[in-house]
């Protein structure tokens, strides 16, 4: 499904539209948030600006209209087969400056003490036992109204705000306590102690590009594997995009919806509770009519039964093309992990068929000013020839210092001033929340390195945090290893595999590649043991099966041969034991 966060001047009659579309697509969920501009129930009377919509009363008060709204749209949502998840409260509501997009709102917030509220600052809605039992009130109201409907799916508190967690642990007791249908709860972000509560059923996060993003694939499937792995408990991106301060329309006007695809099967074979979750449904899917993209996963989907046992990444397989004569062209590694200390010891593997072991590489290198999110990246080749290693460096916040070590030994040290005006920058913006500069390079910084194995170490010597977007090794990846991801995962009788050519994403779409047809490609799967499988190939666009064939196992894994394709092809292998 996707997310429809809120209606427009139409109201009721936008969702009649959306989920009717939807359920013809064989689509089964949808995110709606209930606030202040959308069926929100508690809110300021007479609250200025486009971010209210309602007969609010004020504090501890219900907008009734818009709680029969919600009635509505629940009913529409039956008829339609989809499930709905409520987003009760998103950051704005708690932003005391404006925000980008002028979505700060605790000036109209009802618990503002200055609208007759208890909290005198935002801080205090989640610590004053004033505030906790008006929000305790409310939930009451919503489970004794709506938790009745087999269409609710889940309770999410907030939408991108990181409550605490003894409030989250407070409010999902109460939820499950109340709740006789004991629907699901979580939150859009939370920390370790937030993820770790019994009473939060699963995961979420949200992921956009900021203008340099070529595709949602790699970073879904890779939070996926990393939050089932680490917490035990389903992960959800409930919201994703090319970009977070603008519509995917935008960077794709002709609706080829090569990203939204991505997203879709990504998360969907990588452990994802389901397709990820696009955002941009009203000025993207349902003008350009992009609902199509739903029904091929969804029949797919219907194939297999997810429910039956537990599913395991597989992590040891190899996709080979023997033609030909082997050649070498670059390895690139997109710096993947957002803002904040990535889990593990960001020690990374890179190795020439393109696959780089050690989880996601983050984007930031903080200096020893943020020592408690300080990463500083360690790189493992192993070169057969002389090689240039690159770091594209992005958006420097007031001033760093890249270092980069080969062995242990300073192989270059760079400065990246930022400032106003002309520069050593591409553009500079000034951060006037934080009385300093950020300023744009997209510059490559570039170290050589002769044959054998070396460990690279970048980071940040001095200044604030700077971004980079992405790691390079030249004459690396052997054509032996086609420029395609491998996604699998297995179940005790069953595999799923989705092969994806790298160069099909939204950029080489706009720029007029024609997507490549991959032929002649085997991929052996190691940690498959039995000894054959039926395996049926699966056209992921027109939501049909191609072939079905019999593969046969050996000590060295079992062995496919690929269909040829174009873009990306998945397919679901049954095991026979032995």
């Amino acid at each position: 499904g996707e997310n429809v966060g809120w209606a427009g001047d139409r109201g009721t009659y936008e969702y009649e539209d959306w989920y009717t579309a939807l359920g013809k697509a064989k689509a089964n969920w949808a995110r709606v948030w209930m606030v202040a501009n959308n069926m929100g129930l508690e809110w300021t009377p007479s609250a200025p600006g486009r971010w209210s919509r309602g007969e609010y009363a004020g504090v501890g008060r219900y907008a009734l209209d818009n709680a029969e709204r919600v009635d509505l749209m629940l009913d529409i949502a039956r008829k339609n087969g989809i499930a709905v998840m409520l987003c009760l409260g998103t950051y704005g509501d708690l932003k005391e400056d404006a925000g980008y997009f002028g979505e700060g709102n605790w000036k109209n917030n009802p618990y503002n003490i200055a609208n007759g509220g208890p909290c005198h600052s935002p801080a205090e809605f989640f610590t004053l036992p004033a505030a906790r039992k008006l929000y305790r009130q409310r939930l009451r109201y919503l489970v004794a109204r709506y938790a009745h409907s087999p269409q609710l799916f889940a309770w999410e508190f907030w939408n991108e705000f990181t409550a605490p967690a003894p409030w989250v642990d407070e409010m999902s007791r109460y939820l499950k306590t109340i709740d006789p249908y004991r629907h699901l709860v979580s939150n859009t972000y939370g920390t370790d102690a937030v993820w770790r509560l019994p009473t939060v059923d699963f995961t979420m996060n949200h992921h956009y590009g900021d203008g340099g993003l070529r595709d949602s694939a790699p970073i879904i499937a890779a939070q996926n594997m990393e939050m089932t792995t680490t917490y035990k408990k389903p992960h959800l991106m409930a919201e994703f995009g090319i970009d977070w301060k603008k519509s995917d329309r935008d960077s794709d006007p002709k609706g080829h919806a090569i990203n939204f695809h991505n997203g879709l099967w990504a998360s969907a074979m990588t452990r994802g509770m389901g397709g990820a979750a696009l955002w941009w449904w009203d000025n993207y899917v349902h003008p350009l009519n992009l609902y199509h993209e739903f029904t091929p996963l969804a029949d797919f989907a219907a194939r297999i039964p997810w429910a039956e046992s537990d599913w395991t990444p597989l992590t040891r397989f190899a996709l080979h093309q023997e033609s030909g004569p082997e050649t070498f062209s670059d390895l690139v590694v997109p710096a993947q992990y957002g803002w904040g200390k990535p889990p593990g010891a960001a020690e990374y593997t890179l190795r020439p068929d393109g696959q780089v072991t050690g989880g996601m590489v983050t984007q930031f290198l903080y200096s020893m000013g943020k020592a408690d999110l300080r990463t500083t990246p360690r790189f493992h080749l192993d070169l057969k020839r002389r090689a240039k290693f690159s770091v594209k460096v992005g958006q420097v916040m007031t001033g760093g210092t890249l270092k980069i070590s080969v062995d242990g030994a300073k192989a270059l040290e760079k400065e990246f001033p930022t400032g106003e005006g002309k520069g050593p920058w591409k553009s500079t913006e000034a951060m006037t929340e934080y009385n300093t500069w950020r300023s744009t390079y997209d510059q490559d910084v570039t170290v050589e390195l002769p044959p054998g194995k070396h460990v690279v170490m970048v980071e940040n010597a001095a200044g604030d945090w700077m971004q980079v977007s992405e790691y390079r090794v030249s004459d690396y990846r052997s054509s032996r290893y086609p420029m395609a991801r491998v996604y699998a995962q297995r179940s005790p009788r069953q595999v799923v595999v989705w092969i994806q050519d790298e160069r099909s994403n939204w950029v080489e779409d706009a720029a007029g590649v024609k997507p490549q047809e991959w032929k002649g490609l085997t991929l052996r799967l190691s940690e498959i043991t039995a000894p054959k499988a039926q395996v049926t190939w699966w056209d992921t666009r027109k939501g049909v099966a191609l072939v079905t064939e019999t593969a046969i196992g050996g000590k060295d894994g079992l062995m496919l041969k690929v269909p040829a394709f174009r873009r990306d092809i998945a397919a679901v292998l049954a095991l026979t034991p032995g």
